[in-house]
């Protein structure tokens, strides 16, 4: 009897386990979205450049993405409003994108605040893939930036 009880608890304890195992697969596969970080700013001829780390995580390929980003100078005052445009975006992979900023000097950058654009400024490239859109992107700070991004 003592056998037979152990074995019953084995068994739930296995398919206890075997179900907790394909949970978490299922939740592996799932899209985790579109992280995009602000890595560095680099001095360039005039300008401030911005540098971009992409990390799609989504099975998504984006066409078009845009983001719409304040940079502050240091006295906490708008210096300047960017429409940054992304072209293709592969789902599942990474990648960095530049953008100049001409006029703006990356000492006087106190913070930026960054915000998708509206709806219509994404596409992807398969129609049945447009929710993707809908996902707010996870918008980080490069280690070492040295101001604040929002």
């Amino acid at each position: 009897m003592f056998g037979q009880k152990t074995n019953a608890i084995v068994k739930a304890a296995m398919a206890a386990a075997a179900g907790l195992m394909a949970l978490s697969g299922a939740a592996l596969a799932q899209d985790k979205g579109l992280g995009i970080e602000l890595n560095t700013t680099l001095p360039a001829d005039g300008a401030c450049a911005l540098l971009f780390v992409l990390d799609n995580q989504t099975k998504a390929d984006f066409a078009a993405f845009h983001l719409d980003a304040s940079v502050y100078d240091k006295d906490k005052k708008i210096a300047g409003f960017y429409r940054l445009g992304f072209a293709e975006i592969l789902g599942g992979a990474k990648s960095t994108v530049q953008f100049q900023l001409a006029g703006l000097d990356c000492e006087e950058i106190s913070a930026v605040t960054v915000n998708p654009g509206p709806p219509g400024d994404c596409t992807t490239k398969d129609a049945g893939d447009a929710a993707a859109c809908e996902a707010a992107p996870s918008i980080t700070a490069g280690p070492g930036l040295g101001f604040e991004v929002q």
